[in-house]
């Protein structure tokens, strides 16, 4: 779904672009403009505070240091850490960290944003905040959700659930 891999047969599409057909630069700056990710392991740059970790995909994006403090203050209010922006990955709780990511993620405005287990490294608690925290965001900014998971929990709240068996679709069911 995101162009890191080539499909062996058939077309990948996002948004009516055809990214299986895309490659090298092209495919880069679709993803970094179409596509946000929030990965199991946060991925947050341990010496980056969490406004710059949010910031960064801005910055490759060229946006004005007025429109970046925006979105990036903004976009930590909604998901619970403002006051925490000065903050390293290593002075924030696993719930925070998954937070920073997915502001991260959220922040560049992205068509879809695919999520790796975004709940594995969480307690019970701290993952259904999360995605509580989640699903009012698709609903308020309209942004789709992937979750790739073995998490009953996330399963349970899916509006459409896909389970893969040995990499085809053994069931398709909306909710």
């Amino acid at each position: 779904m995101s162009g890191l891999d080539v499909p062996t047969s058939g077309k990948a599409y996002l948004a009516g672009n055809s990214i299986s057909d895309m490659k090298g630069n092209d495919l880069s700056d679709y993803r970094r403009d179409h596509i946000g990710f929030i990965f199991q392991s946060y991925n947050l740059i341990p010496v980056l505070t969490a406004y710059e970790n949010v910031e960064y995909i801005l910055l490759l994006q060229n946006l004005s240091v007025e429109e970046r403090k925006e979105r990036v203050y903004s976009i930590l209010k909604e998901v619970g850490l403002e006051g925490r922006e000065n903050r390293r990955p290593g002075e924030l709780s696993g719930g925070q960290q998954q937070r920073v990511a997915v502001a991260r993620a959220m922040v560049s405005k992205p068509d879809i944003i695919l999520a790796d287990e975004p709940t594995a490294n969480l307690d019970s608690h701290t993952g259904s905040a999360l995605l509580d925290m989640m699903k009012e965001l698709n609903e308020t900014k309209k942004i789709t959700f992937v979750f790739s998971t073995h998490d009953q929990m996330i399963m349970d709240r899916a509006k459409r659930l896909v389970i893969l068996k040995d990499g085809r679709i053994d069931r398709d069911e909306v909710r």
